[in-house]
């Protein structure tokens, strides 16, 4: 008899089950929060209110540790059994090693005639820049220690934070031309008014340089005395002094 030795994969040979989706969207096979679960229940109502606002559904899982079966190819059975084509994700987190993967769910490509694939975007999906974006900024942030609660609370609220934008992205544009438009109607409005006042202004200073004091000839009468006369007429004589004696 003669045995063939053909490479088999660990998880092929023993494939771990899958775990049940949990309802609050947060699983922890980690046991990452044991000693205190009210973390665990604050981190889960961010997710579900998150959900729930966009329509985009967020998984998170912790793991202690993959045995067979590597971290990429977890997050896709788990993205496949739980989500489907989504629109949504799945974040895998492995405590032991901080190490963490996201399996997107999106619309399907359509299949044209010639057997083509022609990527769609739907309403409540993620564009592809923004997942790049995302992921960049999930990178930059410093590697979660071994067990660490606040390294958790920290990757999922990040990766909340920056979802958020692709989903509010449209009103804050909607507010930005309505305020340009604002703006702009009250900029030209003020220019206006500034033309019409330099007009004015200057109409009145070729106004004043034309005009000319016309002085008449009027009869002036007697003119009364001080303001302390009592308002009659003031005759002052002066006489001669007369002459010194020897």
């Amino acid at each position: 008899m003669i045995l063939l030795l053909v490479p088999v994969k660990a998880q092929e040979i023993f494939e771990l089950p899958l775990p049940e989706k949990p309802a609050d969207q947060v699983l922890d096979q980690a046991r990452l929060f044991v000693v205190d679960p009210e973390r665990r229940d604050a981190m889960a109502a961010k997710v579900q209110d998150f959900t729930r606002r966009t329509g985009y559904e967020v998984q998170v899982v912790f793991f202690d540790n993959l045995i067979g079966i590597e971290l990429p190819e977890q997050a896709n059975r788990l993205q496949e059994a739980w989500l489907g084509h989504g629109p949504g994700l799945v974040l895998v987190v492995v405590t032991d090693s901080g190490d963490w993967k996201i399996a997107w769910a999106s619309t399907p490509d359509v299949v044209t005639e010639e057997g083509g694939k022609v990527p769609v975007l739907g309403k409540r999906d993620v564009a592809p820049q923004e997942k790049i974006d995302t992921l960049q900024v999930l990178i930059d942030l410093p590697k979660m220690s071994a067990g660490s609660v606040e390294g958790a609370e920290l990757l999922v609220d990040t990766l909340l934070a920056n979802l958020e934008l692709s989903f509010i992205e449209e009103q804050p544009k909607t507010n930005h031309r309505l305020r340009f438009w604002v703006l702009g109607i009250g900029l030209l409005a003020a220019l206006v008014l500034l033309a019409v006042l330099t007009v004015t202004l200057i109409r009145r200073s070729d106004a004043k340089a034309r005009d000319q004091l016309v002085l008449p000839d009027v009869p002036v009468g007697q003119r009364l005395g001080a303001p302390y006369g009592g308002g009659k007429i003031s005759v002052s004589t002066f006489r001669r002094a007369p002459d010194a004696g020897p």
